[in-house]
C-alpha cells in the first residue's frame, strides 16, 4: 500500500518531466552574416546580421528575402537607406544604429509589422511624419542624433512603449506626445528642454522619465499627474526648488537630483515629502 501511495504522489512529477516540458530548446532561425549566403537561401532567410562589416551602401537583393523579419546593419558605415526597404513587409526588427544616416525614406512607414527600430547614433536632423503609420512599433531608439523638433504625427504611434531621444537638440516637444497612451519609458536626457508640454500629464502608463542634462529651472507641473511614475531623473538641470505637493507622486521609487542647486532646507523637505522614495542629491 505504501509503495502504491509513493507511486501516485510521484506520478505527476514523472509526467511533467517526461512529457509536459519540451525535450529540447525551440529552434532559432539561422543568422546570416553575409549577403551572398543569404541570397543562396533567399526563400528561407529570416535573420540577417551584417553589423560591423563594411556595408556603406544598401545591400543589393535584400528586398528579395520575403521571409526576412530581423535585419541588423549596425555600425557598418551605411550612408543611406534605400526606398526598397518598404518591400520588407515582414520585418519586426530593424537596427540601423551607429551609422552616418542623415535621413530615412518615407517608405520606412510601410513596415507594418515592425516592433523594434534602432536609428540611434546617426546624423538625423528630423523624422518623416509618415513614421506614424508604424502602428505595431513598441520600441524606438533615436539616441545620439541631431534632431531639433519632432513631428506631431509621432503621437499616433499607439503601441509605442519605449521612446529614446537622449542626446539630441530638442528645445521643445509636441503636445501630441501626450497621446502615446501605451508609453512606459521616455528618455530625453542631454537635450535643451526648459519645460514639458502639459499634455504629458495624460501618460498614465509612464514608469520611467529621463530628463537629465537639460535646461529645466522649474519643475514641470505635468509630472505630478503621472500616477504610474516610478523613476525620475532630473540630474544636471537648473532646479532650486520642487513643488509643495511632491507627495502626489505616490509610486515614485527613485528620484535623481544631483547637479542642481538645492538648499539644505530644501533637501530635507524633499526627503520628508517622499519618505518611501530613494532621493539622490
Amino acid at each position: 500500500m505504501r509503495k502504491f501511495f509513493v507511486y501516485v504522489c510521484l506520478l505527476p512529477a514523472v509526467i511533467l518531466i517526461a512529457g509536459c516540458l519540451p525535450s529540447r530548446a525551440p529552434d532559432r532561425p539561422t543568422v546570416y552574416r553575409s549577403m551572398s549566403d543569404a541570397l543562396e537561401n533567399a526563400a528561407a532567410v529570416e535573420f540577417v546580421d551584417l553589423s560591423e562589416t563594411s556595408v556603406t551602401n544598401w545591400p543589393a537583393g535584400l528586398e528579395t528575402l520575403e521571409a526576412l523579419n530581423h535585419l541588423r546593419l549596425r555600425k557598418t558605415g551605411l550612408k543611406e537607406v534605400s526606398p526598397t526597404v518598404g518591400r520588407l513587409s515582414g520585418l519586426v526588427e530593424l537596427d540601423l544604429g551607429e551609422n552616418t544616416l542623415s535621413s530615412v525614406p518615407d517608405e520606412l512607414s510601410k513596415l507594418s509589422s515592425l516592433t523594434t527600430l534602432y536609428l540611434s547614433e546617426n546624423q538625423l536632423t528630423e523624422l518623416p511624419g509618415e513614421l506614424a503609420a508604424l502602428q505595431s512599433l513598441t520600441y524606438l531608439n533615436l539616441d545620439g542624433n541631431r534632431i531639433e523638433a519632432l513631428p506631431e504625427a509621432l503621437g499616433s504611434l499607439a503601441s509605442l512603449r519605449w521612446l529614446r531621444l537622449n542626446r539630441n537638440k530638442l528645445a521643445g516637444l509636441p503636445e501630441a506626445l501626450g497621446e502615446l497612451s501605451a508609453l512606459e519609458r521616455l528618455y530625453l536626457g542631454g537635450n535643451a528642454l526648459t519645460n514639458l508640454p502639459a499634455s504629458l500629464s495624460a501618460l498614465d502608463s509612464l514608469t520611467d522619465l529621463q530628463l537629465a542634462s537639460n535646461q529645466i529651472s522649474e519643475f514641470p507641473a505635468c509630472i505630478l499627474e503621472m500616477q504610474s511614475l516610478k523613476r525620475l531623473d532630473l540630474q544636471r538641470n537648473k532646479l532650486g526648488r520642487l513643488p509643495e505637493d511632491l507627495a502626489a507622486l505616490s509610486e515614485l521609487q527613485l528620484l535623481r537630483l544631483s547637479g542642481n542647486s538645492f538648499s539644505t532646507n530644501e533637501v530635507q523637505r524633499i526627503r520628508e515629502a517622499l519618505p518611501d522614495c530613494m532621493v539622490q542629491f
